[in-house]
Order: C-alpha cells, then structure tokens, then sequence
C-alpha cells in the first residue's frame, strides 16, 4: 500500500536563550554558529550482485566516517540510472527520535562498515528493472548521503549543519536559519511542508525559498525520511521538489528534495 506523507503548516518559535538538547546547546552568547560542514561519509563502493539474469539478490553500500565525531543515524541513497531513476535508500543505525527504543549503535570516526539492502528492496529493484535489456554495472550507481544524525543529535543534511528542536522531538532546525537572530524576525522560524499531493510545478515557479529546517516521519519499513521545510524568501535559492522513496514494490513514500529555485 502506498503511504503518503500529511501536508501541514506550521510557525516554530526559536530563541537561541533557549537549549536545543541537553548534549547540545546554542546560546544568545554563542560566538558562531558552525553552519556548513564537509560531507561526513566517504562512499568506498556499491556493489550489484545478480545471480541470475536481470535479477537483484543484493545491493550493499561500503561507506566510511570521514568527520571528527560519531554517527547515530545514517541514511544514503543509491540511484540506479535510468529514463526513470530509481532511489535506494540503505539505512545505518537509530534516528533519535521519541519513539525510538532501539540500542544506540554508533559508526565511529574513521570506521567503515556495508549498508546492505533489504530483501524487499532487492525484490523492488528486481521488477522496476524487468524492462531493461540488462542491469546496470555497479559503478553505475551513484551513492548520496541523504541525512546523518552525530550522537549529539546535531545533524548533517544538503552540506550545512541542523540542530535540534527544543519544542519538537522530530525536528531539526538548520544553523543558517539560527543565525538569522540578527534579523527583525529572528525569533520565528515561519515552515511550510510540502507534499506531491498539493504541488504544481507551474504555480511555484517564480517563487524562491531558503529551507529553514528538516523533519523525521515514518515511510516504510521502519525507514525514517527526512522532509525539509522552507521559508518563501524573494533572496532564497531553492525550490521544494517531490521525491519518493520506496521500499518495495507499492510500498513508497513521498519525501521532500530541494532543487535550484527557476524565476
């Protein structure tokens, strides 16, 4: 059954006076607030294993911890080529969330370790595959990070630094926006969510917007995707862009991506 992803607006009221996690504080006195940061996974290799013809038994992501601190959570996404790409993603650990009861298992710096994916993917990519003449060759696939969460709760998304959410479990804040107190609004983080079900290309040409922040939700398979969420800003460089990520055949979810704004 095919999930899809609730579309909500919502206003988050941010003061810096405020803690962000007991492990992780920003403060009115904080000097700088570290806003961008290198990728924090070094993708070694992707191996496609077929054991008969134009059939997937196993897809597995090597990747290592290039950053200075421990990963938590990590989600990369695998896309095989074609007229129409296809995403996988392959998880790594435990998203800090409240419903979370999982035992923290961390990727420390420097380890490596092979994300593999599941038996329903490997069915997935099997049938979504079927009408190609042959399987794509590994170094084919292009591997991205979607999200890594540190074991501080700070996070790493689209090459600049979040932070958590006082007021909400789920929620991450990104640092640029945390560093706009300067400004007349600083105590608002104003987000719109947006979702495939609502959105027309045609009507949000033109408008620009900066993403203010990320949300966790549940998709499948126990998967949690990241939804960023924007601020209209006539300054802003991006646009919000539907994305879907599934798990197996008819089990999908749509996640939020960004793309450069077009006026």
């Amino acid at each position: 059954m095919k999930c899809f992803l609730s579309t909500s607006a919502f206003v988050a009221a941010v003061v810096l006076l405020l803690v962000l996690a007991p492990d992780r504080s920003l403060t009115a006195e904080t000097n700088a607030i570290p806003t961008s940061a290198n990728e924090p996974i070094k993708v070694l290799g992707v191996k496609l294993t077929t054991a008969k013809p134009k059939t997937i038994d196993s897809l597995e992501v090597e990747v290592q911890n290039t950053s200075t601190q421990s990963i938590q959570y990590l989600v990369i996404h695998a896309e095989i080529p074609g007229k129409f790409p296809i995403r996988v993603p392959v998880a790594f650990g435990s998203a800090p969330v409240p419903t979370s009861n999982a035992k923290i298992e961390l990727l420390q710096p420097g380890a490596k370790t092979t994300l593999i994916a599941s038996k329903n993917l490997c069915e997935r990519l099997t049938k979504d595959l079927a009408s190609l003449e042959r399987i794509p060759a590994s170094d084919k696939i292009q591997a991205t990070i979607n999200v890594a969460v540190y074991a501080d709760r700070s996070a790493w998304a689209d090459g600049e630094m979040h932070y958590p959410d006082p007021n909400s479990g789920w929620r991450w804040l990104a640092a640029s926006e945390l560093a706009r107190t300067n400004d007349s609004q600083a105590e608002k983080i104003l987000g719109v969510k947006f979702s495939k079900a609502n959105y027309k290309a045609e009507s949000s040409k033109g408008t620009c917007y900066r993403r203010s922040g990320f949300e966790f939700e549940p998709c499948c398979d126990n998967l949690l995707v990241k939804n960023f969420f924007f601020i209209a800003d006539p300054n802003g460089n991006v646009q919000p862009v539907p994305e879907e990520t599934c798990c197996s055949p008819g089990n999908c979810c749509e996640t939020v991506g960004v793309r450069p704004c077009s006026q």
